[in-house]
């Protein structure tokens, strides 16, 4: 595949790229918010419920002492911070990266890797420019929209090929032992469905190039 040539007005200006960077600075922020509030909120009725169980443990009779294991402590509460927080660097991260790949223009240029929504890197060789992401092959392209749940196989559609598999028993069992093959997924896109698969991966990445019509 050649080279991708600059087209006429891709060209970023640095204030473009600034005003970029304050809208993704100004979404975390928002998304930030959110989950405080959220976390905030979650909080809130765990509180309520504790003072709702106690006004009824005080109107009943003397009994045995309470099961407290379901109320809420402050262990519970530092690992709800702490897995929010987690959750808004990991956001941030890919923010910050996402900024940065949309800048690219020149087909040598590096890409800054991006993890999956739980914050993993995949064990296969992530694309180092965006010349290496344009000539992704149609396995490799498929294995890396897998990865980002960008291409979500059919449950239903992957049991019915477990069960022609030699050994097969139990289609949870399998399932949990199976990897979503991207040689065979292959057989199910055409050449126009890739282009839209390729944009959506590069939406994901942050990069401008397209291969189909789409935005």
């Amino acid at each position: 595949m050649s080279e991708a040539e600059p087209q006429q007005g891709d060209a970023t200006t640095i204030k473009e790229l600034s005003d970029k960077v304050n809208k993704l600075t100004a979404l975390v922020e928002r998304q930030s918010k959110l989950l405080a509030q959220t976390g905030q909120k979650l909080m809130e009725l765990q509180v309520k419920d504790v003072k709702s169980r106690m006004a009824q443990l005080e109107q009943r009779p003397p009994m045995s002492p309470p099961d407290l294991s379901d109320y809420v402590n402050n262990e519970d509460i530092v690992q709800l911070v702490t897995e929010l927080q987690t959750q808004l660097d990991t956001l941030e991260d890919r923010t910050i990266r996402r900024a940065k790949n949309s800048s690219i223009i020149k087909p040598d240029e590096k890409l800054a890797p991006l993890t999956n929504r739980y914050g993993d890197y995949p064990e296969f060789e992530l694309p180092n420019t965006l010349k290496d992401l344009q000539e992704l092959s149609k396995i490799d392209l498929i294995r890396l929209a897998l990865f980002y749940e960008i291409i979500i196989p059919d449950q239903q559609q992957q049991e019915q090929e477990l069960e022609g598999t030699p050994g097969f028993m139990d289609p949870d069992i399998a399932m949990l032992h199976s990897i979503p093959d991207a040689n065979v997924l292959a057989d199910n896109f055409d050449e126009i469905q890739m282009k839209e698969v390729f944009d959506e991966v590069a939406r994901y990445y942050g990069v401008k190039f397209r291969k189909s019509d789409g935005w």
